[in-house]
């Protein structure tokens, strides 16, 4: 049984923590090409995404595991090999390219009611980008308080984004 003050209640785990993104796109001259030095994909637009993972918490002497997931669509923006969306409730990615691979990070959580103190609170996730499709595996962590009892709550989770069928149409 959970307890009134079971952290779950004070706080949203922001359901895409972990959304991420990439499209890469090569001259057909050979069967495959890297990129110059220095040049990143380009990845902006609409991306669709799965993310599914697993919260655990423990706080007031109660303890909980979900398995979380979620789907959708999410809007990349970039600047040369800098990327960032809305991960929503106020919440943002920020990221970076580097050859094929890609690493995002931002809030684990958002408090929502006040009094919510967190005194850690931080999303990493690092992936891979094969053509139209990017695979992100990441961690949080978000510990603690509200109305004096502490918290604290770990994420994992594995979020896959594709390239929106949207853009692809828009591209031809």
């Amino acid at each position: 049984m959970k307890s009134a003050y079971f952290p779950q209640a004070w706080f949203k785990f922001i359901p895409r923590f972990f959304v991420f993104v990439v499209l890469f796109s090569v001259p057909a001259v050979l069967p495959f090409t890297l990129p110059a030095f220095g040049a990143c994909d380009d990845i902006s637009g609409d991306w669709d995404y799965s993310d599914d993972g697993t919260v655990r918490c423990s706080g007031g002497g109660d303890t909980y595991k979900d398995d979380v997931s979620d789907s959708g669509t999410i809007t990349i923006e970039q600047d040369g090999c800098t990327v960032s969306w809305d991960a929503g409730y106020d919440a943002s990615r920020n990221g970076s390219i580097k050859g094929r691979s890609i690493k995002v990070s931002g809030e684990c959580a958002v408090a929502l009611v006040d009094g919510v103190d967190f005194t850690k609170n931080t999303y990493t996730a690092n992936g891979t980008i094969k053509g139209d499709k990017i695979t992100l595996r990441g961690k949080g962590k978000a510990s603690g308080s509200y109305e004096g009892i502490r918290f604290s709550c770990t994420v994992k989770d594995t979020v896959v984004l594709t390239r929106s069928s949207s853009e692809e149409e828009d591209g031809e």
